[in-house]
């Protein structure tokens, strides 16, 4: 083996390391699943830190590549259409009853 090591340049630690680090994803994704299905309205930010409350040193940013991985990304709300020009509504009322018709109040009156 220190033969083979001389070669090639290398140390013999080199080929016995063993790592240590342990693959948590599954656990991670585990229990963002099960926390995004709880409170749907929670984005990555209060997931995260719910994990570090419950004693997770996990980093911001593996968690968030695993957060991304699982597509439990919150959709933003679609914006919502103005009216156009001459598409108000009919104004249906009684007599001299106030009504808010584009932030102006008119009173409706028959004649």
């Amino acid at each position: 083996m220190r033969r083979c090591c001389r070669v090639l340049g290398q140390r013999k630690a080199s080929i016995y390391y063993k790592h240590k680090r342990k693959n948590e994803d599954a656990q991670i994704a585990a229990m963002l699943k099960g926390k995004a299905i709880e409170q749907p309205n929670w984005g990555f930010r209060l997931l995260f830190h719910w994990c570090r409350n419950q004693g997770k040193p996990w980093n911001k940013k593996r968690v968030y590549r695993i957060y991304k991985a699982e597509k439990l990304n919150l959709r933003s709300p679609k914006a919502r259409k103005k009216n156009q020009k001459g598409s108000h509504k009919p104004i249906t009322c009684r007599t001299n009853k106030p009504r808010m018709v584009d932030g102006l109040f008119k009173r409706c009156s028959f004649k």
